[in-house]
């Protein structure tokens, strides 16, 4: 904190807030210090300052001080990661201090794509790299990567899509953690021989920014603008009043979720904001119910299939919902959620359909059509198990854009309190629901999302709550018994004034 008063009084104009301290505490901890780690990460909000800090303050001081050789800056993309070299190259090159101290820096090696500095008689590369690119087995002058620093590595689309929050966690572990000189030990009280410094916004809940802070082996912090309250943490920056009228702002819009992902570091808006708040699940004893000798209830079991049993892919998803026509409730009876081979899977939807006594049969079948629509359906038959089977279609993409759009169709059905959970197994699908619509897992409440599409298909219309304490079949025996006991009561004089109709 001190260095950037000192060597960028302009940049660093404002005044540091409490949230800065947490991250100069991380920034500042050296090799033997209490809670070291060389793996660095800081997750800020937005308007925090964390790029000026880590993008340009940390590698001039790391420069100046002559503590690596080599220095690569990772951004976004080749771009970004450029933008931001070229920054830091305007900031050396124009600072008075460093002009005053050490001349001009500049050498032959000066290009937007990789520059050398000098300072005294030792040189240091700076190199950008944007995500996915390599890093391993570069090299300066015998040398390999001492500090890589990585800025804001995913974006809020492309955070969307699994199989890019997959490649680029693989391309960190594999490609950049690789590029250091692992032999270099760190030394209690020197300076550390290679670190990596990692910062960014949490996009998602599968993100990597969090995959890295659940891991011990970062030395991490989460930071946000401000509390529930709107308390500031960042007060030189946004105050009290600040965050709350940005707050306003952004819900007024329809942009409550941009409020909690960029600036309280929780893709997921919570409370009140919640698309599906815990207040909204309500719970059911099967044994209560006793839903297999009512009549009225109809039960369906919806299967999303995994492409594999790899521990890496998503796991199949089995639920088993009961719809009541007549009291207008939906029952959501069984959730599984397993990775497992196809063969398991069949006995699992098996035992499923016969416990609950299901009478339909949906299954995603969606870029699988051949390779599960047949196999269970010839399961099923040597089992003796007869039931209407349902192809279903994931008309929006099976992407999570799509799964959102069908989860979000059960929005209205959860607020209107129609719909119920079995205790004993509805766990994983309510905290599934609660991190909609950046969950990690989906595979419960992507099944369930097309029991609205089911109901269509059946022509199944739930009932608006008391339709049926006027419309029952008891009500309606009823009034027809009335009608013929007043015909008979007076047959004669009930029809006697039309005799004075003429017909014209």
């Amino acid at each position: 904190a001190l260095a950037a008063g000192i060597i960028y009084p302009e940049r660093f104009s404002r005044s540091f807030d409490p949230i800065h301290k947490s991250i100069f505490e991380i920034i500042d901890r050296r090799p033997g210090d209490p809670g070291y780690s060389p793996y660095k990460l800081i997750i800020a909000p937005r308007g925090s300052g964390k790029t000026s800090i880590c993008a340009i303050l940390v590698p001039t001081v790391a420069i100046l001080l002559q503590r690596y050789d080599y220095i690569v800056i990772i951004g976004y993309n080749a771009d970004d990661a450029i933008e931001k070299t070229e920054e830091l190259k305007r900031e050396l090159v124009s600072n008075p201090l460093i002009r005053t101290l050490y001349g001009d820096i500049r050498t032959d090696k000066w290009s937007t794509k990789e520059y050398v500095v000098r300072i005294g008689s030792k040189p240091i590369k700076i190199h950008p790299r944007g995500s996915m690119q390599p890093v391993r087995g570069r090299l300066f002058m015998g040398s390999r990567p001492g500090l890589i620093i990585i800025d804001d590595l995913e974006k809020s689309k492309e955070v969307e899509n699994p199989e890019i929050r997959r490649e680029k966690k693989d391309w960190l572990h594999g490609d950049v953690l690789g590029c250091i000189n692992r032999s270099h030990q760190h030394i209690d009280g020197e300076d550390a021989p290679w670190e990596f410094l990692m910062m960014g916004t949490i996009l998602h809940q599968d993100s990597l920014l969090i995959n890295l802070h659940e891991s011990e082996q970062w030395d991490s912090i989460v930071l946000e603008l401000c509390d529930d309250n709107f308390v500031s943490n960042a007060p030189h920056y946004l105050n009290d009043k600040g965050c709350k009228t940005l707050y306003e702002h952004l819900k007024a819009d329809g942009q409550v979720d941009t409020w909690y992902r960029e600036y309280r570091n929780n893709p997921v808006p919570t409370g009140l904001d919640a698309a599906f708040p815990t207040d909204l699940f309500r719970d059911y004893e099967e044994s209560d119910e006793n839903l297999n000798r009512n009549h009225n209830v109809e039960s369906v079991v919806i299967v999303d299939p995994s492409r594999t049993a790899n521990p890496t892919a998503h796991p199949t998803g089995i639920v088993a919902v009961g719809v009541d026509m007549m009291r207008n409730k939906l029952f959501v009876r069984e959730c599984i959620s397993k990775r497992i081979y196809p063969e398991e899977m069949y006995e699992m939807i098996a035992e499923t359909i016969v416990r609950f006594e299901a009478r339909v049969l949906a299954v995603e079948v969606t870029g699988l059509h051949e390779f599960i629509v047949h196999p269970l359906k010839t399961f099923l038959s040597k089992r003796g198990i007869s039931i209407e089977f349902v192809e279903l279609h994931a008309r929006q993409g099976r992407d999570e854009r799509g799964k959102a759009a069908r989860v979000r169709s059960l929005v209205d059905f959860y607020r209107q309190g129609i719909v119920y959970h079995n205790k004993q197994v509805c766990g994983p699908l309510e905290q599934q629901l609660q991190a909609f619509p950046k969950a990690k897992d989906w595979s419960l409440m992507d099944p369930l999302g097309y029991i609205v599409e089911l109901l269509e298909k059946g022509q199944r219309y739930l009932s608006f709550p008391g339709q049926h304490d006027f419309e029952g079949k008891d009500d309606v025996e009823r009034e027809f018994r009335e009608l013929e006991k007043f015909y008979d009561d007076d047959e004669e004089e009930l029809w006697a004034p039309l005799e004075e109709f003429r017909v014209v």
